[in-house]
């Protein structure tokens, strides 16, 4: 009997956390949405899965469909509790709504492909009473109209969403500007406020501050930079001219990038990659073997061309909150770059000096820093050179073809070297 009793509670307990399961959140809950500033009152428009309205108490019916004939109560709590979670600020002043229209949709409807058909369908009829629509499955759509702040006004989306749910629920809110174009705006619930329709100066600075940070986290500009001032650190006057000349080779290629004129094809960003980890093994070898080239600006230029593209491409998801000041906020990014560039050298020349007192700790250290920065950049260079395979298609012939690219520039540079010795050595032996 006792084992009896100990198998049923087993059973019991694993049924337990299945049954409280059945309620769970699903793992990604979208809201969705436009924002429309151009009559007289602005306008804000939300389509809001049922499910982030658990704790309303929607009345219900049967096996748990709404009980859309009681719902008025219900109505009005959850448009306080979708009003108080989103909310539209102007001059750090939370705006009233003067106007609120609310409305149960199917999971099947499609009216929330524009701004007119989304309003449209909120201010229509609503659903039959007989209408079965489960109590998580269907949208709680809401139409808030707000006073007129000022023709110059600036607006934004203040959001207080449940802790437990900022990681679950993503945000969807389309712009509609002054042409009637849409900006969309995709951000997750941990985001407290975002801009509406910044200006200039708003989203200069946030590109600003997402450059500085960019080249001050992004380990493989990290190295390459590394890499360029190590042979340099003493040298001020080439040193700048050959960060300058890298500046202006980024440059060149991140803005026409980030405006959408580079390649979109799959294989591109990972060529990009892959040739950035290249320019850090070549500049490693260079430090490694001593050769200290007198065109390293042209070496500095070229390679950054090819970074640029790659900070372009972390621009992607970041475009969106420019608004209509695209162009400025790359330039306020590129600016952004170039002051971490002169954090790391104000941090790294002093460093260098510091450590490379004597000139036999210097050559052991720089061939040191070359070695461990070239493993590293080999270890890249052959897993992105295995993305590219994988993207383009081909077979192994084009990593062995690219294996065999980098091992004869390796060994190109080593004769170079060697042949140099060696002409060093007869010089000194005629004279």
């Amino acid at each position: 009997m006792l084992r009896l009793v100990s198998f049923v509670l087993a059973i019991v307990l694993l049924l337990l956390p299945a049954a409280g399961r059945a309620h769970d959140l699903p793992g990604e809950i979208l809201v969705s949405g436009f924002f429309d500033a151009r009559k007289d009152r602005p306008e804000l428009v939300l389509r809001v899965p049922l499910v982030l309205l658990t704790n309303v108490n929607l009345a219900k019916r049967g096996p748990g469909y709404l009980d859309l004939a009681k719902l008025d109560d219900g109505m009005a709590r959850a448009e306080r509790a979708v009003t108080s979670a989103f909310a539209i600020a102007s001059a750090d002043r939370i705006l009233t709504p003067v106007e609120v229209q609310s409305r149960i949709s199917q999971p099947s409807e499609r009216t929330f492909g524009t701004l007119e058909s989304a309003a449209e369908a909120i201010m229509g009829p609503p659903l039959p009473a007989e209408s079965n629509i489960f109590w998580n499955q269907g949208f709680f759509d809401i139409r808030l109209q707000y006073p007129a702040v000022g023709v110059a006004a600036r607006y934004a989306l203040r959001m207080d969403l449940p802790q437990g749910l900022t990681d679950r629920i993503l945000i969807s809110i389309s712009i509609v500007g002054e042409d009637g174009a849409l900006n969309v705006l995709d951000i997750d619930g941990s985001v407290e406020e975002i801009a509406l329709d910044p200006a200039w100066y708003q989203s200069g600075f946030l590109f600003l501050t997402k450059g500085v940070e960019h080249i001050l986290i992004g380990t493989d500009h990290l190295l390459f930079l590394l890499c360029l001032i190590l042979p340099l650190y003493r040298d001020l006057r080439r040193l700048l001219g050959v960060v300058t000349a890298f500046t202006l080779g980024h440059s060149a290629t991140l803005v026409p990038a980030a405006l959408g004129f580079a390649p979109s094809a799959s294989w591109f960003l990972p060529l990009v990659e892959m040739l950035i980890a290249v320019s850090i093994l070549y500049m490693a070898i260079e430090n490694a073997l001593g050769l200290g080239s007198r065109f390293r600006w042209r070496l500095a230029f070229g390679f950054g061309l090819v970074h640029g593209f790659g900070f372009a491409s972390t621009l992607t998801d970041v475009v969106q909150f420019a608004g209509s000041h695209l162009v400025i906020s790359l330039m306020f990014f590129n600016v952004g770059i170039e002051i971490g560039q002169v954090l790391l050298l104000a941090v790294a020349v002093p460093f260098l000096a510091s450590i490379f007192r004597t000139p036999g700790m210097e050559r052991a250290g720089i061939l040191v820093i070359s070695v461990l920065t070239g493993h590293q950049a080999l270890h890249w260079a052959t897993e992105r050179a295995a993305e590219i395979r994988l993207e383009t298609g081909f077979g192994t012939d084009l990593f062995i073809v690219l294996t065999w690219i980098g091992l004869a520039i390796a060994a190109a540079l080593v004769i170079w070297w060697l042949g140099g010795k060696t002409r060093n050595q007869k010089k000194a032996t005629l004279r």
